[in-house]
């Protein structure tokens, strides 16, 4: 018995299920981790759209008020030229 394939808490020799075991269960943990970092991006996009349409509905506020403003300059600039009776 070599050293190598002793386990080192029982000092048993570790067989073919021991190390299928420990390959599931770092394979689960990787998918865990995998998950978790998905989760953790899923959530920051929908933050990153939420700001997205905050700024979006700004813009067209600015914009609806903009041509509102320049309508209004319009009339004032043409008040005296084209008075109706």
């Amino acid at each position: 018995m070599t050293s190598e394939s002793q386990d080192t808490s029982s000092g048993q020799r570790a067989g073919l299920f021991d190390s299928l075991k420990r390959l599931a269960d770092t394979l689960l943990g990787i998918i865990s981790t995998r998950l978790e970092l998905l989760a953790t991006e899923i959530e920051e996009e929908r933050a990153w759209l939420g700001s997205m349409l905050v700024w979006t509905l700004v813009a067209l506020f600015c914009a609806a008020l903009g041509i509102l403003l320049a309508t209004l300059w319009v009339v004032v600039y043409f008040w005296d030229s084209y008075r109706l009776l």
